[in-house]
């Protein structure tokens, strides 16, 4: 009845979630990179546009879909 729970707990472990945030993280860092390759050279730094919002929000929810789908598919040693 209650294997649904332990199937959770040794599916989402405190690795995976580590995973997670770098894997977000490293997204976020490569997309305000290319910003920053796009833009002109001015003394600020350039700021994105809705557009650009946009992209990384969806970047973000197809990077959390990509975890789930590879937290349930990868075997833990």
């Amino acid at each position: 009845m209650f294997e649904f729970i332990g199937n959770l707990t040794f599916n989402f472990n405190r690795n995976r979630f580590i995973a997670l945030f770098f894997m977000i993280l490293g997204g976020i860092l490569g997309w305000y990179s290319t910003i920053l390759m796009t833009n002109e050279s001015t003394v600020e730094l350039p700021k994105p546009d809705t557009n650009q919002i946009f992209a990384i929000c969806l970047g973000i929810i197809m990077s959390l879909l990509y975890w789930l789908k590879k937290c349930y598919s990868i075997q833990i040693r």
